[in-house]
């Protein structure tokens, strides 16, 4: 944009004619409110803060301190905003904890903040001190589990894991049914708590065969009388407009794009396997099953980077791609992942995945993934209900015609 501020280029488009007319009607209806009647109250407050943080996100990539992006990185900068602000739509604004919902968090169109490919993520906000019952059917997932966070509902970086079941502690009819209840108390034989500050629910299904398997059929109820919804206020409005605001501004400003490291530190490593726990903040919305590992990676196009180690026993085990803005990239055309029923283990239980460019580099010895043309991003290995800790993994950065 040169020499030009964003506030002298907003200033320019403002005296459009068409847009002069709406700022001129913006202006003339905020004293007329108070004569008219039609006052928007807090919401107009919540509204124009957030349009405010909207206009300025893009910041969070385009400055220099955040990484350097090439134009096909800056582009998809631009839609992750959009991705942001549909998911905080699909969240917040239509929240209703008291007749609770599940809505997909992250979906091929929509992707939000580390999907899998092989995993389906549903949520749905819940209110403390209020019961609540799920009711399903299993079908051929490797992993199915519940988990409820607790604190603010609108920060979701800063809640804490409260409580999590999975399909090893549930107990299921002959048919494979279940029932889950969610509530203060232990009640039923299969039973999630939901403390006090509860705020929501969230369901994973983990699948080996995207193709074939089926994944488990769920709802979620209100148990105690609940009558139909009011028509919602303006300081309700207001309220969930914050909430999808917070919700932005903790992803612009912590997590998209992932921080930056130090250049020594591309194509390693920088997280050993690691796992959450019950009771502590449930970053990147965690569970306490998974074993998590990451690494950065930064390549050409003639370069791979082997990723190796140890498989131990568990329900899934797999190695997937993000870019720089924490999404897969599209699985429909490019191998971007491989998990268990799909990798070549050694005798000896490790793993040996080649990450590339580009897509099937006719290995012989090795398996592989494509960024589907990322230069840089994120690989994350996940080891899921493992009966045994994960040794440490490595990471080394070769050329492809070595690997050949």
């Amino acid at each position: 944009m040169g020499h030009t501020s964003r506030r002298d280029f907003i200033g320019t488009l403002a005296a459009m004619p068409l847009l002069a007319g709406l700022a001129a009607s913006a202006q003339a209806a905020e004293p007329a409110a108070m004569a008219g009647g039609n006052d928007p109250g807090a919401a107009q407050a919540a509204w124009r803060e957030l349009i405010d943080l909207l206009r300025g996100a893009d910041m969070s990539f385009i400055d220099p301190k955040r990484g350097q992006f090439d134009e096909f990185e800056m582009a998809y900068g631009y839609r992750s905003m959009i991705h942001m602000l549909v998911s905080s739509v699909n969240v917040f604004l239509e929240m209703d904890p008291d007749r609770p919902e599940w809505t997909q968090l992250d979906t091929r169109r929509i992707p939000l903040l580390g999907g899998n490919p092989d995993t389906r993520y549903d949520w749905a906000a819940l209110r403390g001190g209020r019961r609540y019952r799920i009711t399903g059917q299993r079908a051929d997932e490797a992993y199915l589990s519940f988990t409820t966070n607790r604190g603010d509902p609108g920060a979701w970086l800063r809640q804490r894991l409260d409580d999590n079941i999975n399909h090893h502690k549930m107990k299921f009819d002959a048919q494979g049914r279940f029932e889950i209840i969610l509530s203060a108390k232990r009640e039923g034989e299969n039973w999630l708590r939901l403390s006090p500050d509860g705020c929501a629910v969230q369901a994973r299904t983990y699948v080996l065969n995207r193709e074939r398997d089926r994944r488990a059929a769920f709802t979620i109820e209100p148990m105690d009388p609940t009558p139909p919804p009011p028509r919602l206020t303006r300081e309700q409005t207001a309220q969930r407009l914050r909430y999808m605001a917070e919700f932005i501004r903790e992803q612009i400003g912590f997590v998209v794009p992932r921080p930056r490291i130090e250049p020594a530190k591309e194509n390693s490593i920088i997280l050993q396997p690691y796992r959450f726990k019950l009771g502590e903040e449930a970053h990147d919305y965690a569970t306490p099953d998974n074993v998590y590992g990451e690494g950065r990676f930064r390549l050409r196009p003639d370069e791979a980077l082997v990723v190796e180690g140890a498989v131990v026993p568990c329900d899934y085990w797999g190695v997937q791609i993000w870019n720089p803005f924490l999404s897969s990239p599209d699985y429909r055309y490019h191998k971007v992942s491989i998990n268990a029923s799909e990798a070549r283990i050694g005798k000896d239980g490790r793993f040996r995945v080649a990450i590339v460019m580009g897509d099937d580099p006719k290995l012989k010895a090795t398996d592989w993934i494509s960024t589907a043309g990322e230069r840089q991003g994120t690989f994350y290995i996940r080891w899921l209900v493992s009966e045994a800790p994960p040794a440490d993994v490595s990471a080394k950065l070769v050329k492809i015609a070595d690997l050949k």
